[in-house]
């Protein structure tokens, strides 16, 4: 039998968090749990609305909705940025969003559900995540040094998939055994959490500063000043916030491309609804699984003992190959399409995601809060809507899944290649900083 202290050893190897790291951690954890708890109680509504009163099209178009509201949010944001504490900061966003959801209670109650309605709640859901989701790493890049992001991150963003699958049951438990509770009344629930996440804020803030080092920027809090317009300066001005975009577009051209290219794969393959349903369920099932470990366990040692840039390169070097198996062989199997499926979809939240937040830690305080914000957004989710209209402009032109594939491959590609320079980008200003510091000490 293991003993208390070889587990303890064991445990510490696997799981590298410091003493007085675990508070700030646990805080930090149950913040994000709460925001994907929220979300993945909500995001089923959004789906039931889609699919009874939109449709496929429509959804489609929707996506340039949502990018016209990120585009007017986004200096909104960059504007409070300006003039709030980010203590101040946070709280507004969460309240004003639990007014948000409530209002869409009362329409969604004592309103028939229509077309607008549901269209109003498609594109506040989609562009609410990606705006909250953007602001937490924000200030988690404004708390943590990037040495404790590489080991940190991955488990913090384990809370997003626990609260997902807490979430999802939450959602599925209530429909199936609480039948009087209709879909607008699961509004409550990110009402609930958003303001639960408040505390979690407040004591990260107060329990960070005890750990602020003179490898990392020291946290103030006063407001960080600036124009209203900073938040596009920002990515234009600086060389290593432009590839950070581009790195962003090309990941989210590669996610996109395999997510159209997987459900004609399924619709092929698979020809019972049924069957397809399950299928789907499987691939959630097992990406949620794998992802936590991957989180929990993997990435914080990639990048403690192989750098950063290792472990941006794990996802596009997985999705050429998956896009170059799609695209040559001469028949593909359920089995085979269920790997990449699950493999896609863990190393996006798993690997890429955590090591892709670690590279804000040595960008400037202004840029975390503003510039951040618009790569997350406006710039995400340009490349969702740019390559949905690619994918069926090319179908239009009679290009086949062969023809698709491949172009996929070379984004897959030039995604590497982006991933070695932004790495290698990384460590410079992370020595800079670390200079910087020292000189200053």
């Amino acid at each position: 039998m293991l003993s208390s202290g070889k587990i303890g050893s064991w445990l510490k190897r696997i799981l590298p968090v410091r003493q007085r790291e675990w508070s700030v951690l646990a805080w930090a954890f149950l913040w994000f749990f709460n925001l994907f708890t929220g979300y993945y109680t909500i995001r089923p509504v959004r789906e039931t609305l889609a699919t009874q009163h939109l449709g496929k099209e429509l959804v489609a178009n929707l996506f340039w909705a949502v990018l016209v509201a990120m585009l007017l949010i986004t200096p909104i944001n960059s504007a409070l940025a300006s003039r709030l504490r980010r203590q101040q900061l946070m709280p507004l966003v969460y309240i004003f969003s639990s007014v948000v959801f409530l209002g869409f209670w009362l329409l969604l109650s004592w309103w028939d559900e229509t077309k607008v309605s549901a269209a109003l709640f498609f594109v506040w859901v989609s562009t609410f995540n990606y705006f909250v989701v953007s602001l937490f790493w924000s200030f988690m890049a404004d708390t943590f040094s990037s040495e404790q992001g590489r080991r940190l991150f991955g488990l913090i963003a384990s809370g997003a998939t626990f609260g997902g699958l807490v979430g999802s049951f939450l959602t599925g438990a209530i429909m199936k055994f609480f039948p009087q509770i209709g879909l607008a009344d699961l509004c409550f629930v990110p009402c609930l959490t958003l303001l639960l996440c408040i505390p979690c804020m407040r004591q990260l803030d107060r329990l960070g500063k005890r750990f602020v080092t003179v490898t990392q920027t020291v946290v103030t809090d006063k407001p960080m000043g600036g124009s209203t317009w900073d938040c596009f300066w920002g990515v234009l001005r600086s060389k290593y916030l432009a590839f950070i975009c581009l790195a962003v577009m090309l990941s989210k051209t590669c996610a996109t491309l395999a997510y159209l290219q997987q459900l004609d794969l399924v619709h092929s393959l698979i020809q019972d609804e049924r069957s397809q349903t399950s299928f789907f369920a499987s691939v959630n099932f097992w990406s949620q699984l794998v992802t936590v470990v991957l989180q929990t366990i993997v990435v914080g040692q990639v990048m403690r003992y192989f750098g950063v840039t290792s472990a941006l390169l794990l996802s596009p070097a997985i999705y050429m190959l998956g896009f170059l198996v799609w695209g040559l062989m001469p028949s593909m199997t359920v089995s085979l399409l269920a790997v990449f499926a699950v493999s896609f979809r863990a190393l996006g939240y798993g690997i890429q995601v955590p090591s892709q937040e670690v590279l804000f830690t040595v960008a400037s305080r202004e840029d975390k809060y503003k510039a951040k914000n618009v790569i997350d957004t406006v710039i995400s989710r340009g490349a969702d809507a740019m390559t949905g209209t690619f994918q069926n402009g090319m179908q239009k032109l009679g290009a086949g899944f062969l023809v698709i594939s491949l172009s996929a491959v070379s984004v897959a590609v030039l995604w590497l290649s982006v991933s070695v320079m932004l790495g290698r980008q990384h460590v410079q200003l992370r020595r800079q900083t670390q200079d910087s510091d020292a000189a200053v000490s």
